[in-house]
C-alpha cells in the first residue's frame, strides 16, 4: 500500500504518544511525506493495521501511551491537542516525555491541576514516566493555566521551555487573566505542577520553538507570524534563564530590513548581525515591528528550530518562506 503526505500528517499529529525511535521506520516516514516510495528492499511495504491507527512495516510495533480523556495518574484526564515535545533520560533507566498542549480558552480537556499561572487558562504541559520496555509508570501534568503551548525546545541541563503561542492580554481578550506570550521552562524531573514563572526577558511574542547552544546558553527563538523574526536570547547567567538577559533580532548585514521569503538562493550564505531589543514585554504584540524597525530581516511563520552543536549551526524552519 501507500501512504500520502496527508495520511503522514495525520498520523504525525494525532492525539496520542507513541514511541517508534527507529531510523528505517524515521526514513519510511520521510520518504511517504515527500511522496516518494515507500516500498523498498530495507523494510517492504507498509502492512494496513487493523486497529486502524497506524500502518507500519512487517517487524515494526507501535504502543499508545497516552490517550486524550484517559484518566492520569494524577486523576485528571488527559488534556487535549497535543503538541511539542522532547525525551530525557531519567533515574533507573526511565525515558521522561514532557508534552504540551495547545489549548485555547474554548478546548478541553485541559491541563488542570495546583499553580494555575492563569486561573483562566487551559493549556500547559504533561509528563510521561515510562520504563524501559516502553511501558507507562505514570503520568500528570507539569504546567497549568498557560495558553496555547504549541512549540519548545529541550535544554541541555534537562529541562523543556514550553512556549505560549498567543499574545492575549485582560485588555485585549476577557477569556484570560494575565498577559500571555512567554516561555515557561519545566525541570524533567518535576513530579506535578511547577510554581509558573514567565521568562520575561527571553520576550514577549507569537512564540513557536527553541533551540539552546549548549556551549555558551544562548538561546534562538522563533516567531510564527507571517512578518515573524528571529531571535536569540544571551542569558546573564548560562543555564539560569529566569537571572535575565539580552534579547536580540537577526539582521542580514547590507540588507536592513530583509523580507526572506523571495530573492534569496538555496544555498547562499550571508553574514548576519543582531540588533537589540529594547522592550522585551510591551503592551501589545509589538517586538517584532521594534527589531524589524531597526533592520531585522522577517522569516514567513518561524517554526521549529535546533541547534547542531558539533557545527554550531542555529536552523529554524519556515512553511511559508525564508
Amino acid at each position: 500500500m501507500t501512504i500520502s503526505r496527508r495520511q503522514f500528517l495525520s498520523v504525525a499529529s494525532a492525539s496520542f504518544t507513541g514511541t517508534m525511535l527507529s531510523a528505517p521506520l524515521s526514513h519510511l516516514l520521510s520518504s511517504a511525506a515527500q511522496g516518494l516510495p515507500t516500498h523498498t528492499h530495507h523494510y517492504g511495504p507498509l502492512i494496513r493495521d487493523p486497529q486502524g491507527m497506524l500502518d507500519l512495516p512487517r517487524g515494526f510495533q507501535y504502543r499508545i501511551l497516552s490517550r486524550e480523556g484517559q484518566k492520569m495518574s494524577d486523576g485528571f484526564p488527559v488534556p487535549a491537542k497535543h503538541d511539542g515535545m522532547a525525551a530525557f533520560a531519567g533515574p533507573q533507566r526511565t525515558t521522561i516525555l514532557v508534552r504540551n498542549h495547545e489549548l485555547g480558552s474554548d478546548q478541553s480537556p485541559a491541563v488542570q491541576g495546583v499553580n494555575p499561572y492563569d486561573p483562566k487558562s487551559k493549556g500547559g504541559t504533561t509528563t510521561l514516566v515510562i520504563d524501559r520496555d516502553r511501558k507507562l509508570l505514570r503520568d500528570y501534568a507539569s504546567l497549568t493555566g498557560t495558553t496555547r503551548n504549541c512549540g519548545g525546545g529541550a535544554t541541555p541541563w534537562g529541562s523543556w521551555i514550553s512556549c505560549e503561542e498567543n499574545t492575549d492580554t485582560p485588555e485585549s481578550e476577557p477569556a484570560v487573566s494575565k498577559r500571555h506570550g512567554y516561555a515557561f521552562e519545566v525541570p524533567s524531573q518535576a513530579t506535578g505542577p511547577i510554581q509558573p514563572q514567565p521568562l520575561i526577558a527571553m520576550g514577549r511574542f507569537y512564540r513557536e520553538a527553541v533551540a539552546v547552544d549548549p556551549k555558551t546558553g544562548i538561546v534562538y527563538q522563533t516567531e510564527d507570524r507571517e512578518d515573524g523574526l528571529f531571535y536569540r536570547f544571551i542569558p546573564h547567567r548560562p543555564g539560569q534563564l529566569q537571572a535575565g538577559g539580552l534579547l536580540e533580532a537577526l539582521k542580514i548585514k547590507g540588507k536592513p530590513q530583509a523580507i526572506t521569503k523571495k530573492g534569496f538562493p538555496v544555498g547562499k550564505s550571508w553574514p548576519v548581525e543582531w540588533v537589540p531589543i529594547d522592550n522585551p514585554d510591551p503592551d501589545t504584540d509589538s517586538i517584532r515591528q521594534e527589531g524589524f524597525a531597526k533592520g531585522a530581516a522577517q522569516f514567513m511563520r518561524g517554526e521549529g528550530s535546533l541547534f547542531g552543536a558539533k557545527r554550531r549551526i542555529a536552523s529554524f524552519a519556515a512553511p511559508s518562506g525564508g
